[in-house]
């Protein structure tokens, strides 16, 4: 061998005897490696969402009408029962002193109408008795009774006298609001004369019938 690398050889011989005997003398420590510190996790930031804008509420649909209710029926109420009107009684006989002015309220205004006059004759009251009235045989006569305000609801008797025709025939009138009652007269042709009677509370008015050509009044009358 070449004395040159033995020589290398030698030496490299020696430093590792060496360096072992140093290392094996004055043994360093171990070195000790800090704990690498883990990575404290970071939460990531939340997304933040852009308010939305909330839309208004749609109105409220409007609500239907209320349905009409059809009418109902309704029966008619029965009709009250007629009542026939008893016939009033005839009037008694006036007591007590009755004043004046009742007394002309009942005493009839009695008017005599001719088929072709324009206004009534009235013939004169003496009493209880009017003027006669001549009245031709095919002669027809209106008279009309006209009383006074107090005698409304008064009852009014119509007697004729023999052969004395009256029309309407019923005997008893009752007096309207008016006061008043008319009828038609006729006297027949065998008779000469005759008379109807009219009664209202005790009074009693008479009118007497001739027979004769003209018309109106024999006595206090007027045409």
């Amino acid at each position: 061998m070449h004395p040159k690398l033995r020589w290398l050889g030698l030496v490299f011989w020696v430093f590792l005897l060496l360096r072992s005997a140093i290392v094996a003398q004055d043994p360093s420590p171990t070195p000790i490696i800090p704990p690498v510190p883990r990575p404290t996790p970071v939460n990531p930031p939340s997304p933040t969402i852009p308010p939305t804008a909330i839309p208004s509420p749609a109105p409220p649909n409007p609500s239907p009408p209320p349905r009409s209710t059809p009418p109902f029926y309704i029966p008619a109420p029965n009709p009250a029962p007629t009542i026939a009107r008893a016939t009033p009684p005839a009037p008694g006989p006036i007591t007590g002193r009755p004043s004046a002015l009742y007394l002309q309220h009942l005493t009839p205004l009695i008017q005599v109408w001719w088929s072709d006059s324009l206004t009534p004759e009235l013939p004169v009251r003496r009493g209880k008795y009017l003027s006669p009235v001549l009245i031709a045989p095919s002669e027809t006569l209106i008279v009309r009774l006209q009383f006074g305000p107090q005698a409304r609801g008064k009852s009014v008797i119509v007697r004729p006298g023999p052969g004395v025709t009256i029309n309407p025939s019923q005997q008893v009138f009752v007096l309207p609001p008016t006061a008043d009652c008319a009828m038609s007269v006729t006297l027949g042709q065998s008779f000469l004369r005759g008379a109807i009677h009219f009664y209202c509370e005790g009074l009693t008015t008479t009118l007497p019938l001739g027979r004769g050509v003209s018309k109106g009044p024999v006595q206090g009358g007027s045409r």
